[in-house]
């Protein structure tokens, strides 16, 4: 699992953090999260603040947390809106997984093609 906070940030928030994730808080806002994400799929961190009794700051730091469990995967940042800046949309369950490509194969003329 990540850090409780950012490497060179201050003591007082690697101890906040600690007692977040002891406390079992952590846990249950990933699962407002992860819940949030099966209810609206494909919005934003900031999206999801309007969908769930959680922060935009705490939604963002369980996303990665609920990514890792496998509860959720973010797509490619794109922008939404018109001038507005990329940014990742979460949906729910693991990632899929990519479709292998079809290996090149050989034929007995000599060419080489694709099944």
């Amino acid at each position: 699992m990540s850090p409780h906070s950012r490497a060179p940030g201050a003591v007082t928030s690697a101890i906040a953090g600690a007692r977040v994730h002891a406390s079992g808080e952590a846990a249950r806002q990933r699962q407002v999260v992860a819940d949030a994400v099966a209810l609206h799929p494909g919005r934003t961190s900031a999206q999801l603040a309007g969908c769930c009794s959680l922060d935009r700051y705490q939604i963002a730091r369980r996303l990665p947390e609920a990514e890792q469990a496998g509860d959720v995967h973010r797509r490619p940042p794109a922008s939404l809106e018109p001038g507005s800046r990329p940014a990742y949309t979460w949906w729910p369950g693991p990632a899929p997984v990519p479709a292998t490509p079809p290996a090149p194969v050989t034929r007995a003329d000599g060419q080489v093609v694709l099944l």
